[in-house]
């Protein structure tokens, strides 16, 4: 299930890269996947973990590089998150950047690091330095998922289904793991590596992490779609009939292959659009409830477009 997850993550870091430069607004789900395919990484599944450790320094920091690209990754993923649901790119960046220093700071008190191993959190998890280091990782990762499910936990019926479903059971997996290295750490009951708490961790963490990267698979391709040239046909298109009836014409869904056929289709679509807030700001004519859906989701089809250089700003000019 890791191996898909990471197919997925990949994926979305190099067929996102191009949007990522063009809008900001798809940077923080492309700098996720950047930082997730990293936490992934050092996990030790492309590559084995001495020889990554060792290019790092050594003492095990590859931990610290996994906790740190994990952090991150969860978090960008949910600023993701808040741009589908409310198109607003938050901005403040503190919050991670003071996560990440006291993991760090943390992680440089621990007095016996060891040569690397991929079980160091088990071999040390006695240490006062390691319990708290692995605590404050594993609970940061769980309040922003749980953060990030909390925010569209009213949009259970829509792709934002496997985003509550991932990051709730992130969430979950995060709490059962800080559970068991507490009992662990202060030998409350003896634990085995493989303690049902444990066990919960595995069962729902990584599924978790494969719901919320299917999640931003589904969304980027129905952004691809959305974008090619055909669906910019169709826009245009359904506009010349929403103007066309505007104006009193008849039988207007003729003009519905004429206009699918020209050359120019983004270009026609806006056209289109400023004609059509003219008709109703100038000349006072009405549109339907169902022409206003329409208009109004192509105009946002448009203001976030990514298939020419940008287009001037049409949310001021046009509104119905």
């Amino acid at each position: 299930m890791i191996h898909i997850a990471f197919v997925l993550i990949t994926a979305l870091f190099i067929f996102r890269a191009p949007s990522a430069v063009r809008r900001p607004a798809a940077r923080p789900a492309w700098l996720a996947s950047g930082f997730g395919l990293l936490g992934l990484v050092c996990l030790g599944i492309v590559a084995p973990l001495e020889g990554l450790d060792a290019l790092l320094g050594g003492s095990n920091l590859w931990n610290l590089a996994g906790a740190i690209s994990t952090t991150a990754s969860f978090w960008f993923f949910g600023r993701a998150v808040q741009i589908l649901d409310r198109d607003v790119a938050p901005t403040r960046m503190w919050p991670l950047l003071a996560l990440a220093g006291v993991q760090i700071g943390i992680f440089l008190a621990i007095p016996e690091r060891g040569s690397t191993s991929s079980h160091f959190i088990e071999k040390h998890v006695y240490s006062p330095a390691v319990w708290l280091y692995q605590l404050v990782y594993i609970l940061s990762i769980a309040a922003i998922a749980a953060s990030s499910a909390y925010t569209v936990r009213r949009r259970l019926r829509s792709i934002f289904a496997l985003f509550i479903l991932g990051y709730a059971g992130v969430a979950l997996a995060c709490l059962s793991y800080a559970f068991d290295i507490t009992v662990r750490h202060f030998k409350i009951f003896h634990q085995s590596p493989l303690s049902p708490f444990n066990a919960g961790f595995n069962a729902l963490f990584y599924p978790g992490i494969l719901l919320i990267a299917v999640g931003f698979t589904v969304v980027y391709l129905r952004y691809s779609v959305k974008q090619t040239l055909i669906a910019w046909r169709i826009r245009a298109a359904l506009l010349a009939v929403v103007a066309a009836r505007l104006q009193g014409g008849r039988r207007t869904w003729r003009v519905f292959p004429a206009e699918f056929s020209k050359p120019d289709p983004l270009g026609q679509t806006y056209d289109w659009l400023i004609e059509i807030h003219e008709l109703i700001s100038i000349d006072g004519f009405a549109p339907t409830s169902l022409e206003t859906s329409v208009v109004h989701r192509i105009q946002h089809a448009l203001e976030h477009n990514t298939t020419m250089e940008p287009l001037p700003a049409v949310r001021e000019r046009m509104s119905i």
